[in-house]
């Protein structure tokens, strides 16, 4: 079996050239000159002038009718089913019992950053009630020196 054999040149006849029987063309008449056709430019301003009116308002349109009444109507309470069986699948359950796990832990350490804060605060409010009280004992013996020195010249 042969696969690759040289190809065969297929040579093309030369075509015969088209004979027209016209020995000549037709004349044609010749055209005639036409004057230049100018654009006529349109004028604007009675359009600006449109654009430019005052606006008028609708007027009202007050309804043919007066607007019916309704009834309400009462809604009646959805009827309640059955207490029936849920079933969960066993990987969404786990699930769902870690991320409340995750969740308690994270409220338990919110609580104890705010008993945390809860005792310094306390702390912080002693500490001013004792430079407050301190203040108070200076600002008094300032007061009675005052008063021993200033009432001994009078």
């Amino acid at each position: 079996m042969v696969l690759f054999n040289k190809k065969k040149k297929d040579t093309l006849s030369d075509l015969p050239k088209p004979s027209f029987n016209i020995s000549r063309l037709p004349d044609l008449p010749r055209k005639e000159s036409f004057e230049e056709y100018k654009p006529i430019i349109p004028d604007f301003s009675r359009i600006k002038l449109e654009v430019n009116k005052p606006k008028f308002e609708m007027p009202q349109q007050e309804p043919e009718f007066e607007e019916p009444e309704f009834e309400e109507q009462k809604i009646q309470e959805p009827v309640k089913k059955e207490d029936t069986d849920l079933f969960v699948k066993v990987g969404k359950y786990e699930q769902a019992m870690k991320s409340l796990e995750e969740v308690k832990d994270s409220f338990k350490k919110t609580e104890d950053i705010l008993k945390n804060l809860q005792t310094i605060k306390q702390n912080e409010d002693k500490e001013i009630s004792n430079w407050y009280a301190q203040i108070q004992k200076l600002k008094n013996k300032i007061i009675s020196v005052d008063s021993v020195l200033f009432e001994s010249k009078k």
